[in-house]
């Protein structure tokens, strides 16, 4: 069980560190929001693919917030990190919370990093 949690904390750990890496404003309530919905999405990809909504209920019901706090300190900290000039190595155009979501998660998913291998293999 103690194993499971360090893995899951790695995992956290590894989204904080990309994100910071393209220069994702982490001083905004909504970064650790982002990190969370990040880490379910990850672990729960079809799920996102099927049904974003979901994974907001599930951060929220973590968090204590309602859905459309998570939406809205989510568009707030994508508006700061969009002045930034890493944010455009991420994105072309300023995405919708569900698309930067969907992007980020996949291109995390995706990483050749074994701090994700736990929880994305079978």
């Amino acid at each position: 069980m103690k194993k499971d949690e360090n893995e899951r904390e790695k995992v956290k750990t590894g989204i904080c560190d990309f994100l910071l890496s393209y220069d994702c404003p982490s001083e905004y309530v909504g970064f650790p929001i982002l990190v969370d919905l990040l880490k379910a999405a990850i672990e729960n990809y079809t799920e996102l693919a099927l049904n974003l909504k979901s994974i907001y209920y599930r951060v929220g019901r973590q968090r204590k917030i309602t859905r459309l706090c998570i939406e809205r300190n989510l568009t707030t900290l994508l508006e700061r990190w969009e002045e930034k000039e890493k944010f455009k190595a991420l994105f072309d155009y300023r995405p919708t919370n569900a698309t930067a979501l969907n992007l980020l998660a996949r291109k995390i998913r995706y990483l050749n990093c074994s701090v994700y291998d736990t929880l994305l293999m079978p």
